[in-house]
């Protein structure tokens, strides 16, 4: 009899210690690619560096962080990445990175909702991310104005809308 309650105490705290809601989330390499709506230009950022640390079962306790360096942005052409990392728009040379912390995530859904700042060219502005788990990816989706940043790609507000999309490999 002692040794069933022994074996049954042993399996329950197998099952717990493997039963954890913390994922893997891998940091090593994301894909991020963004999208100029009104211009129909799509590219991708690279050269992350950061931190994510994410509890599906208590988002709240989930957190991330990270960077991305401007001089990685890619357009498919040349002339428009040199352009685009001038002064007059990203000003890689002023300001190299760009950067998002969370400060809040929650439940949205079936997928989750983290708030944050982000900063570029310098300007910290609150952002949204929504994310949601698509296979073995974490997939996190905002749309943002670039005027918000100093950025006018076009001259009205409306054409300067951009859409970005994260996508971090996770095991959970």
């Amino acid at each position: 009899m002692r040794k069933k309650k022994v074996f049954f105490g042993m399996s329950i705290l197998f099952l717990l210690a493997f039963s954890t809601s913390q994922w893997v989330v891998d940091t090593t390499d994301p894909a991020i690619s963004f999208y100029f709506v009104k211009n129909k230009v799509a590219g991708t950022v690279g050269d992350f560096s950061g931190t994510v640390q994410w509890d599906a079962e208590q988002p709240e306790r989930s957190m991330m962080q990270g960077s991305v360096k401007v001089e990685t942005l890619k357009t498919g052409n040349f002339i428009r990445n040199l352009h685009l990392r001038t002064n007059t728009y990203f000003d890689a040379s002023t300001h190299p990175e760009m950067h998002f912390k969370s400060t809040k995530v929650q439940r949205k859904g079936k997928g989750y909702e983290v708030q944050g700042d982000l900063t570029i060219k310098g300007i910290k502005k609150s952002n949204r991310f929504d994310f949601e788990v698509i296979g073995n990816e974490l997939v996190g989706k905002t749309q943002l104005n670039t005027q918000d940043f100093n950025i006018s790609i076009n001259k009205l507000r409306a054409d300067n809308e951009v859409t970005v999309e994260i996508r971090f490999p996770i095991q959970k």
